[in-house]
């Protein structure tokens, strides 16, 4: 894992601990599963195969697109394919990673992009 990725771990599960106290939750009661952070392995996938950060910069990512790949990982998921044939990831991982892709970009830059 980069070491950017490495950073970013750090800083969501920190964000994630000041968020489920500023909600007001028992903190020590709320699990937060190790396994969703797997999703950061998908970036680095991301990363190696196009570029770093490419899909923030909009390079060959739509919403019309990206909601097409978490429809086809979601019918994977579904069907019962447990590894993604290039990356050997599971493909809830991919879709889990487009959905929070969507959000990221709604919520930092465009909170009216265009679906197509």
């Amino acid at each position: 894992m980069s070491d950017v990725n490495k950073s970013i771990l750090k800083g969501a599960k920190e964000a994630a601990e000041v968020a489920s106290f500023e909600a007001g939750r028992l903190v020590d009661k709320v699990e937060y599963p190790k396994e969703f952070l797997d999703v950061f392995k998908v970036l680095d996938f991301g990363a190696k195969k196009y570029s770093p950060n490419g899909w923030l910069e909009g390079k060959n990512f739509d919403s019309y697109s990206n909601f097409k790949s978490i429809c086809g990982h979601g019918g994977e998921v579904y069907s019962g394919k447990t590894v993604d044939d290039e990356s050997g990831l599971h493909p809830a991982l991919h879709g889990a990673c487009r959905l929070l892709m969507e959000y990221t970009i709604w919520k930092r830059k465009n909170k009216n992009r265009c679906l197509y």
